[in-house]
């Protein structure tokens, strides 16, 4: 069969719609007047905004039968693609919002049904439902949550179109594809905290310095590099460290920019961009 509708994420939060509806591919287009179905974000305690939530992880779709027509996209939050990320402690959420859109089918082609205009649930979490942690229970040493099944008044002046749930570990995040258990209507989620660790990198300091223009050579003939473990012009950030850690962080060290390897006598670049404090 033929794709019609397409639902994709993107790194700021944003929960896109794309209607590839008809054969005319001029037609296609992002839905919503070319805005988000929902945006989803974080607003800790006392912020005045929110902290975008990224999304990685494809979105599941089924039919609304809770009232009202449409389709519910279930879609979890949290990302894994730079080494900062690993560690990172943000807040991330599995969320499950309406799109109203009704289709109907006319001579065997789908097309949206215009009485019932479409509408984006937009940002923030005023009309979404928050579902929670209810209770703890262990069972041959490993642990189950149950959470709360708090109704969603999908009609009404003060209709609701979704729910959310807030991942309650530190670091936790959804980045596989959600699916629906054995048939059911019930949300398989696998998320999962990213390990640390490990940041091993190779660069052939020979052809960098071979590479480099003679009169940089001699420039950098005899100068020194200070090296700590975290430059204040590093590119990148390593992992904080604690109180107990900073006092064992051994004095700066000094060391040659250009060296002689002592088997086989060619020069090489010794530096860290990553380390590397100042030029002497």
């Amino acid at each position: 069969g033929k794709t019609d509708v397409v639902y994709a994420g993107d790194l700021q939060g944003n929960l896109w719609k794309f209607n590839l509806l008809g054969d005319n591919a001029a037609s296609w287009g992002v839905a919503f007047g070319n805005s988000p179905l929902y945006t989803a974000s974080h607003t800790p305690t006392g912020a005045a905004t929110g902290t975008p939530q990224p999304i990685t992880a494809p979105p599941i779709v089924r039919a609304n039968t809770r009232g009202v027509t449409g389709l519910m996209v279930a879609f979890g939050t949290g990302r894994n693609l730079t080494l900062g990320d690993r560690e990172s402690t943000a807040p991330q959420t599995l969320y499950s919002v309406l799109d109203n859109t009704r289709y109907i089918s006319t001579s065997g082609a789908l097309k949206i049904d215009t009485a019932v205009t479409p509408e984006a649930v937009g940002t923030g979490r005023s009309r979404l439902v928050q579902q929670q942690i209810t209770a703890t229970h262990d069972s041959a040493g490993r642990e189950f949550n149950a959470l709360s099944s708090n109704d969603v008044d999908y009609g009404g002046a003060d209709a609701k179109e979704g729910w959310y749930f807030d991942l309650p570990e530190s670091g936790e995040r959804v980045l596989d594809p959600i699916a629906f258990y054995d048939g059911t209507n019930l949300l398989e989620v696998k998320s999962e905290i990213p390990a640390t660790g490990g940041d091993t990198q190779f660069v052939n300091m020979h052809l960098a310095y071979d590479d480099l223009p003679e009169s940089m050579k001699k420039r950098i003939e005899g100068l020194k590099a200070v090296h700590v473990y975290l430059s204040k012009y590093s590119p990148r950030q390593l992992k904080k460290l604690d109180e107990e850690s900073l006092r064992k962080l051994p004095p700066p060290a000094v060391h040659p920019l250009v060296r002689v390897h002592p088997e086989n006598g060619r020069r090489f670049l010794y530096l860290n961009p990553v380390r590397m404090e100042a030029i002497l």
